[in-house]
């Protein structure tokens, strides 16, 4: 049995991607995108959190790999999170295809992306 308790499966939670302040920015892209179509991406992370500093990000999507296109930023808390998502609506990718996300740690900590979901809008 699939066990949540929150708006992803409990094993989401389990792992993830992690970054830290003290390390790169976390730098992907998405890529063999629909580029005549637009994109919603939800964020998700779960970080255990107790006292300190929380495991704040900034996630950035843009879609020019020399960072001067259409490009939006949002500051995402995974600290304990079960039920909030950070969501880009109606994001298209270039003439290739590509999305690209940039996660930065903030306060001195790591942050953990634990799920991506991407719907494609027509």
């Amino acid at each position: 049995d699939v066990i949540t308790t929150g708006i992803y499966p409990d094993i989401v939670r389990k792992d993830g991607l992690q970054i830290s302040s003290a390390g790169p920015i976390g730098k992907f892209s998405l890529s063999n995108l629909d580029s005549t179509k637009t994109y919603t991406l939800k964020f998700y992370g779960y970080k255990s959190y107790t006292t300190g500093a929380r495991g704040l990000a900034d996630i950035r999507v843009y879609n020019n790999a020399l960072q001067d296109s259409i490009d939006t930023t949002q500051e995402y808390d995974p600290s304990n999170n079960l039920t909030t998502t950070c969501d880009f609506a109606n994001i298209a990718p270039n003439q290739y295809g590509n999305i690209f996300i940039n996660i930065t740690a903030k306060n001195g900590v790591t942050t953990v992306l634990s799920a991506l979901e991407i719907i494609k809008h027509n």
